[in-house]
């Protein structure tokens, strides 16, 4: 069995390619309503000069269960028309705006949660400055901040 190292290599090797695609399919950016369609285009278009494809998790969560079915598809997808190719599964959160806005969409709008752990300590600050609740630094190094409204007391613990 192969390393990935060795997978990586061997696939840079056949494509003469160090380059990766992202697929960060943002529905108000992309020029056509069929995001499945999309991605299997670009796949289809570069699959010859890359090495590797990197589906952002955060927008195809942001769809709901239709997303998640998206990205089985688009990575079945790659593995039929490009088998050696590398399959980077970018599921980090935190990471910039866009993803973060991607996650809280797909928290609040898809999955209905009433609270969610997709802000930085600093972003949580900034979203209730101004507001009716208190901040209290708890634990800001730890990623704990304590919003105090009406006597009511709200532990966050944010992403570190």
């Amino acid at each position: 069995m192969k390393t990935m190292f060795e997978k990586l290599d061997a696939a840079a090797t056949k494509t003469n390619s160090f380059v990766c695609v992202g697929l960060d399919p943002s529905i108000e950016r992309a020029p056509i309503d069929d995001i499945a369609a999309f991605n299997r285009a670009i796949i289809d278009a570069t699959k010859d000069a890359v090495s590797a494809f990197k589906p952002q998790f955060a927008y195809y969560e942001a769809m709901g269960i239709k997303g998640f079915k998206i990205l089985e598809n688009t990575i079945r997808h790659i593995r039929d028309v490009a088998p050696n190719h590398i399959i980077i599964g970018d599921g980090k959160r935190g990471d910039i705006s866009t993803t973060a806005t991607a996650y809280a969409r797909a928290m609040y709008e898809i999955w209905d949660v009433d609270i969610a752990t997709i802000f930085t300590p600093t972003e949580v600050i900034k979203k209730f400055s101004g507001s009716n609740f208190k901040i209290i630094e708890t634990g800001l190094d730890h990623g704990t901040i304590t919003l105090s409204k009406e006597g009511e007391n709200f532990e966050v613990t944010t992403l570190r």
